[in-house]
């Protein structure tokens, strides 16, 4: 697990984000059917995480951030023994949460991601626990978690490859 203290900009960015995105959404229909509080600043903080430890390895990426209310295509971008690796990385929003999760008709809908990392908003900072590849995630368990009825793939983030292992063979900048 990395640990990685954000700082109140990207906190206060974050919530900016979230605002413009739930400001144009709010009455759209969503395939999803997710509907939770702060979803797109928890997500956000996620990847932010994972572009601060990134930066700080040196390691070639890019990152969409979109907040026009359409999904974007990927979260970030690296570059995994020369070939480009599209990752979404998936954010917990509870210090004790222990599943990475993802809606299944987005899991369906999105195919495009090649790599997924787990991570975990703590009360003061954002723990990236651990990442699967796209055919280890189409083995999860596909069940619904909540009261909220919605279909959802899962796994414990214990279980998938350890966080440090993601960062072993990816391309440095030059």
């Amino acid at each position: 697990m990395i640990r990685v203290q954000l700082s109140e900009d990207q906190y206060r960015r974050a919530a900016g984000y979230s605002d413009r995105v739930e400001g144009i959404v709010r009455g759209r229909f969503n395939y999803t059917q997710l509907i939770t509080k702060d979803r797109y600043k928890i997500g956000a903080l996620g990847e932010m995480a994972l572009v601060e430890v990134l930066k700080r390895r040196r390691i070639k990426f890019e990152m969409e951030l979109r907040a026009d209310g359409f999904a974007d295509e990927y979260d970030v971008i690296v570059w995994r023994g020369g070939v480009r690796k599209n990752v979404d990385v998936k954010t917990a929003g509870k210090p004790k949460d222990e599943l990475c999760a993802m809606p299944e008709a987005q899991f369906q809908k999105r195919r495009q991601h090649d790599e997924y990392v787990g991570a975990r908003l703590q009360w003061d900072h954002v723990e990236l626990i651990s990442w699967a590849t796209r055919p280890e995630v189409e083995t999860w368990e596909v069940k619904v978690i909540k009261q909220d009825g919605i279909l959802t793939r899962c796994a414990s983030m214990a279980g998938m490859r350890s966080i440090m292992a993601f960062f072993l063979d990816l391309e440095e900048l030059s």
